[in-house]
């Protein structure tokens, strides 16, 4: 990024930080559905999508494992979802 500074740029816009705004819109939707309880949505967005895909690409990215298997995929996505809704779901009424 210190070497071509509007390619990194224009990268995070087209990626990550364009799969965080849609995962955003989605999320507002949920929320004006009563199905989440989410105060800000672009930051509960980028947490999901690090806790779905950190533990699986960044170790990639340093060359510590190869590609995940499914089963590891499933198990770290599972995992991410739990935490996600444990923070953001509904509370059913007592």
């Amino acid at each position: 990024s210190e070497r071509m500074p509007e390619l990194a740029q224009e990268f995070y816009h087209e990626g990550p930080s364009f799969a965080r705004a849609r995962l955003a819109g989605y999320l507002d939707a949920r929320v004006a559905a009563g199905q989440l309880a989410i105060e800000d949505t672009l930051l509960a967005a980028s947490q999901f999508l690090e806790m779905a895909h950190g533990p699986l690409i960044k170790p990639c990215y340093f060359g510590v494992t190869v590609q995940p298997d499914d089963r590891r995929i499933g198990t770290v996505i599972g995992s991410g979802l739990r935490v996600f809704m444990a923070a953001y779901g509904v509370k059913p009424a007592s």
